[in-house]
């Protein structure tokens, strides 16, 4: 009787066992989908980005290149209006 109660306990916590596997590499799957999708987004974003820092980078480059020919064009007419000040013109 005792063995026999003893296989049933153990069939038991077999199916129980196999039972939990089972949910384990159910989860596992899902791991790894999430993972990929993860993986897939994360490379969209890099790429949103480089082209978000490439524009913005054009934008400073210009916007320097535009105060520096507002900075030497005011420096011309300073110099201009103390040449005229000064009678040197």
């Amino acid at each position: 009787m005792a063995a026999m109660a003893l296989a049933d306990t153990m069939e038991v916590r077999m199916t129980r066992l196999e039972s939990d596997v089972a949910h384990i590499r159910s989860d596992v799957a899902d791991l790894k989908t999430d993972v990929r999708g993860l993986r897939q987004e994360f490379g969209e974003l890099r790429m949103e980005l480089r082209v978000g820092f490439e524009e913005m980078r054009r934008e400073l480059t210009r916007g320097l290149l535009q105060t520096r020919i507002w900075m030497l064009l005011l420096c011309a007419a300073m110099l201009g209006v103390i040449a005229r000040g000064l009678h040197w013109l």
